[in-house]
């Protein structure tokens, strides 16, 4: 599952870690912890790749995959269905997986 950030969309984190995200199309203002943000930057730093993002997590948290990946699409798709991301379409889908490696790929959730 690939995903992007919808384009109203303005993430920040805040001093206590915790993650804010604001739509300014919907009004939709969603606050989620630390955990939250890992997962944000996590999916940021794959190009929206859900899967990726999930693996790097499960490691770094010494958790299993398989059930932190469940996690993560269960987070992703009430982010997309609250507007705030987009589910890549499979053509968008293989331009990121084709950028992974090259400059500026970090950049491409939050446009």
């Amino acid at each position: 599952m690939m995903v992007s950030t919808a384009a109203d969309v303005t993430p920040r984190i805040l001093p206590t870690g915790h993650l804010k995200l604001s739509s300014s199309t919907t009004g939709a203002q969603l606050r989620y912890g630390p955990a939250g943000t890992a997962m944000w930057i996590a999916l940021n730093q794959s190009s929206g790749d859900v899967a990726k993002a999930a693996a790097t997590l499960a490691t770094m948290w010494d958790v299993d995959p398989v059930a932190t990946y469940s996690h993560m699409v269960t987070w992703v798709e009430d982010l997309c269905d609250a507007g705030v991301l987009e589910r890549a379409t499979a053509e968008a889908a293989m331009t990121a997986a084709s950028a992974v490696g090259t400059a500026g790929h970090d950049e491409a959730m939050t446009r």
